[in-house]
């Protein structure tokens, strides 16, 4: 299926139309010698479309970024996305819809990770330019694989930091050094009573000494007059 060939691989879940456009744009977004991997929430609407598209799976949608033919992901900017593209050091374009996504793909631009695009703004033509782009412009590919060195140099693997921290908490009896205090809390801080109360006294006390001033100037002012009558 894949020999030589550049593979792209595509996963955003929208929803409606804006699905359905999104992966006609994408159809017609061709690159030479490329060939598109679509999750299968894309590909629902696209079974009839072109040569170069392969259907996959959703559940396989974290192991194909570690395909040494992946040469780009394009993605919504999930969190879990935008970090299994970084840990298999490829470049991403991002097409933000909502939640943590546009504030990800800062970060992704920010650090030369990858590109974003405005969903409204996508047409065949900037998305076919932006892949490109981040395919052939090598400084997204070294700033994303520099980062994939960080987060693989762990001194420890993540099954030995597991035993690690369980030894810890049955060495320590539980590690109760390590609950958070939000557990040690009495109710009425939980419920942040204490600061309604303090609040509401606040507001209260204001109010009153608003209402005192007030009652002094309007004296004063009743006296002023009695003054002038006089």
């Amino acid at each position: 299926m894949v020999g030589q060939r550049v593979l792209l691989l595509v996963a955003f879940l929208l929803s409606g139309v804006l699905l359905s456009e999104a992966a006609k744009i994408l159809t017609i977004s061709t690159l030479g010698g490329s060939h598109y991997l679509l999750l299968d929430r894309v590909s629902q609407i696209l079974q009839e479309h072109g040569h170069n598209v392969t259907m996959l799976h959703q559940s396989g949608k974290f192991l194909i970024p570690a395909h040494p033919s992946i040469r780009l992901f394009v993605t919504h900017g999930g969190q879990n996305s935008v970090m299994e593209a970084i840990r298999h050091g490829v470049p991403m374009v991002g097409l933000p819809v909502n939640g943590d996504q546009h504030g990800n793909m800062v970060r992704v631009v920010a650090k030369n990770y990858g590109v974003s695009i405005r969903l409204n703004q996508v047409t065949a033509d900037t998305l076919t330019l932006t892949m490109k782009q981040v395919i052939e412009d090598k400084r997204y590919k070294s700033a994303v694989v520099a980062a994939s060195v960080i987060l693989h140099s762990q001194p420890l693997s993540p099954a030995q930091r597991l035993v690690g921290w369980i030894d810890h908490i049955l060495q320590t009896g539980g590690a109760t050094h390590l609950k958070p205090y939000a557990f040690q809390q009495p109710w009425h801080e939980q419920y942040l009573i204490d600061v309604f109360v303090f609040l509401l006294g606040l507001t209260l006390g204001t109010m009153w000494l608003c209402g005192k001033l007030l009652g002094v100037v309007a004296r004063w002012l009743r006296g002023a007059r009695k003054v002038k009558k006089t």
